[in-house]
């Protein structure tokens, strides 16, 4: 190959090939033939190799370097004219090693390996001053750029370039580095500038946020962004966590490597402590700008050994819109989610039709769905029925959800207040009160989850309020509402401490005060009797709803809806029916058995079928069977 179609890097190799060769015995070598092969090969001068032959060629080499910045060398290091002169050199030598076996038999000639590769050895001969950069310490060995042999005599260990380097060395732009982790993640600064900043802190809660708050103050063309834990959540019945594994030495190299080239920053996304060996790293890589991005601030303790920034970034939400609705804003088609969120919901819109609120109704099915009950609300305002009291104050609970954004974001009042919705519903059973809680959900558009205690309560201390944190963190988006049943033995009065396990059992509620009062979502508690709830809850409530057993007009109307249109009947008296004191659920019941009964007989439903059903009813609720208060069809009973 003629010496001008190589880089300078590779004419600079072969000079030191040539010399190095020269030094060992010129022409009379066995070596000399292998001099001759050299792609840029030119005689050797009459007089030895010397060592100002060979710091000529350095400095030659240098001043190329030095005027061609912008070019491979300046993008693999991106230092300062100094460090690239120190670097540069080392770098050609092993860069042009991978390219020709001709130069690799030179190699091996000076002192490298018999596969051609350099060798401690043979660089200490061929350049003395530039060893010193292969140390575990020097720039090199930090950045990930050099592999060094780990075993054997120091100066016949090998050395080669990092795989994926060799690529970049030769302009190869596109090639992605294996080993880098399969999590990490590039954010690029919104409004792109150098910084002087070298190690920043970032917390928050939305984690986009904060990734992107600290891309944005380290500056720079991006920023590499991997998660870290360090700890999970054990294992209790079906409720588990998953955590991210620590990269490996080889990942972690990937990274710094990347980093370098690219002139990245790099921030670490905690979900724990910081391990002391990630600690230990970033206050020795001096060279690459780093970020931490977690939850909450970092102790002092834990902070490197660096002057640091730090930066809290608050939990803002936005709204999205179904494609249909865009221009015309309805209850079910305006979400307040984060920006994480909002770009989650972004990637799912191409696979649902660019439909933005069956994305972000999605969103949150895949991990609320382990614990919790999924009740897809079907069941309108016509299908509710109530007293007048009653009934103003549950469509008070929609009217209050839906015009949140503009109350709580446009005019300001979102300052000091809570942003969820929290509503109790108290009661005798069969009331309505789930039933409120679905059709408001209808209403809304929104998706409706029963809550099981019984998967959230731990008898391992602490686990109960981790279930919590995990299923508010689920639910976290507002697309959905949660509804607990029973609410008394999650929410039940705090008593006196009597023995340890009351302590703990106050703790439980202490934290879901302070919990369900920073959910951004809609809540309903029911309960038999408010009574039972903690009073501290009073306040965190927002709209309180005392449900009575219906009157006669309600109960008339809740027979009429109990027998649909198409069901076969025949000679109901729905005046008499009307006048018995039953509950919603309990009309239902006794409505539901009557046909059963109806169907078995291949008849239609009669007052003999839902008398023989409210007889059913009323014992299977353990009370006494009074033949008087069945009246004139008490002789239908069998």
């Amino acid at each position: 190959m003629p010496s001008s179609h190589l880089s300078y890097w590779e004419q600079f190799t072969d000079e030191v090939l040539r010399l190095a060769a020269i030094a060992l015995g010129g022409d009379t070598t066995d070596g000399a033939e292998t001099v001759r092969r050299l792609p840029s090969f030119k005689a050797p001068p009459n007089s030895p190799a010397s060592n100002k032959a060979l710091s000529q060629a350095i400095t030659d080499f240098g001043r190329k370097v030095e005027n061609d910045l912008i070019g491979t060398w300046g993008r693999l290091l991106s230092a300062d004219v100094e460090t690239m002169s120190r670097i540069t050199p080392l770098l050609a030598l092993l860069g042009a090693a991978e390219t020709s076996t001709a130069r690799r038999r030179a190699i091996t000639s000076v002192g490298g390996d018999k596969d051609g590769s350099w060798t401690l050895g043979a660089i200490q001969f061929v350049l003395p001053h530039a060893v010193r950069e292969l140390a575990p310490s020097a720039r090199l060995s930090r950045a990930g750029f050099v592999v060094i042999e780990d075993t054997g005599p120091w100066a016949r260990r090998s050395i080669w370039l990092a795989p994926n380097l060799a690529w970049q060395l030769h302009d190869v732009q596109d090639r992605c580095d294996p080993e880098l982790p399969h999590s990490l993640e590039r954010f690029t600064p919104e409004h792109p500038q150098k910084s002087d900043k070298r190690f920043v802190l970032v917390a928050g809660h939305d984690p986009l946020s904060r990734k992107q708050r600290a891309a944005d103050l380290l500056g720079g063309p991006d920023a590499l962004v991997i998660s870290l834990a360090t700890e999970s959540i054990p294992k209790d019945g079906a409720i588990s966590a998953l955590s991210v594994a620590e990269p490996s030495s080889a990942q972690w190299a990937a990274l710094l490597r990347e980093a370098t080239l690219c002139g990245s920053s790099i921030v670490i996304d905690l979900q724990g402590p910081l391990p002391v060996s990630v600690r230990t790293l970033i206050q020795d890589v001096d060279h690459i700008r780093w970020g931490i991005s977690s939850t909450h601030h970092l102790s002092i303790a834990e902070i490197p050994n660096l002057p640091w920034v730090e930066d809290t970034v608050q939990q803002t939400r936005g709204e999205t819109k179904t494609t249909e609705q865009a221009n015309k804003p309805s209850p079910s088609s305006i979400h307040r989610l984060t920006r994480t969120q909002q770009k989650q919901v972004e990637k799912a819109l191409p696979n649902l039709g660019g439909d933005a609120e069956s994305a972000t109704r999605r969103l949150i099915s895949g991990e609320i769905d382990r614990l919790a009950t999924r009740i897809t609300p079907r069941r309108g305002w016509a299908d509710l029925v109530l007293q007048e009291r009653e009934l103003k104050a549950v469509r008070q609970i929609a009217d209050r959800y839906r015009h949140r954004g503009k109350v709580l974001d446009q005019w300001g009042f979102g300052a000091g207040n809570a942003t969820g919705l929290i509503a109790l519903f108290s009661g005798p059973p069969g009331t309505g009160k789930t039933l409120s809680a679905e059709v408001v959900c209808c209403d809304l558009g929104m998706d409706l989850f029963r809550v099981n205690v019984a998967s959230m309560v731990s008898k391992y201390i602490g686990e109960t309020e981790k279930n919590l944190e995990r299923l508010f963190n689920a639910a976290e988006t507002g697309t959905v509402a949660l509804v607990f049943d029973e609410a008394d033995s999650l929410f039940g009065r705090r008593g006196e401490i009597a023995k340890s396990a009351d302590r703990y059992a106050n703790l439980e509620v202490s934290y879901l005060l302070q919990r369900i009062e920073a959910f951004d979502g809609l809540v309903f508690l029911t309960s038999n009797l408010q009574g039972n709830i903690d009073p501290a809850f009073t306040r965190r409530i927002h709209v309180s709803v005392a449900f009575e057993n219906p009157e006669r007009e309600e109960r008339s109307k809740l027979w009429q809806l109990s027998i649909p249109d198409g069901a076969p009947v025949h000679n109901i008296d729905l005046d008499f029916l009307a006048g018995l004191e039953l509950t919603g659920a309990e009309i239902n019941n006794v409505a539901t058995g009557a046909a059963f009964r109806a169907a078995t007989e291949n008849s239609s439903i009669s007052m003999e079928h839902l008398m023989n059903a409210l007889e059913q009813e009323t014992t299977k609720q353990g009370r006494l069977v009074d033949p008087r208060n069945f009246g004139p069809y008490a002789h239908l009973i069998t």
